[in-house]
């Protein structure tokens, strides 16, 4: 009898599949020259762009991915060298290993557009830099002193952004033993 309920239970999965709408191969090639085409502004963009810093309000995982990466919406607020510090919101792919640097409350390297501010994206290339620098100014002991440095606090931390999807499983047991490893 179990096996009769899950004969029937794929049946009426793959009916609901075939109801699902389809897009057409001209639909296919115009999402994805779309999505090119938002890769190469943010590529212009993050060669051309103003430097500046935005603190991480929220994110919040979209469920889409870019060639492997998470598609995340962040709640940025940015400040630019003569402009008063604004709110935006940008959604971009996350590399897997910048993850666990997005918490509420950091502050990240960006780069703007001069002429359309709302243009953010993130400068993962600067980030070290950022870092460096931070670590130069003094700043770094302020930040390291709101990042929980017990293990247990890591440890949820990494399980937390293993949660959202930010992090594969095995990008989770590699900093898991890290931080074991470090006790």
């Amino acid at each position: 009898m179990g096996f009769m309920k899950g004969l029937r239970d794929l049946k009426d999965l793959n009916d609901m599949a075939r109801q699902q709408p389809r897009p057409s191969m001209s639909e296919g090639i115009s999402q994805a020259k779309a999505a090119m085409e938002g890769v190469q502004q943010m590529q212009q963009l993050n060669a051309t762009g103003v430097a500046g810093t935005a603190k991480l309000l929220s994110i919040a995982d979209t469920g889409a991915t870019l060639n492997q990466h998470p598609v995340c919406e962040l709640q940025l607020e940015v400040t630019v060298p003569g402009h008063a510090p604004y709110t935006t919101a940008v959604r971009q792919p996350v590399p897997r290993m910048q993850a666990p640097m997005l918490q509420p409350g950091a502050t990240m390297a960006v780069k703007v557009d001069p002429e359309d501010p709302t243009a953010v994206v993130m400068d993962w290339g600067a980030q070290g830099a950022y870092a460096a620098s931070m670590a130069q100014s003094g700043a770094a002991s302020a930040a390291a002193a709101q990042i929980p440095q017990d293990p247990a606090s890591r440890l949820e931390r990494l399980a937390a952004l293993k949660e959202k999807g930010l992090l594969t499983d095995a990008e989770f047991e590699a900093q898991k033993a890290k931080i074991l490893g470090e006790l």
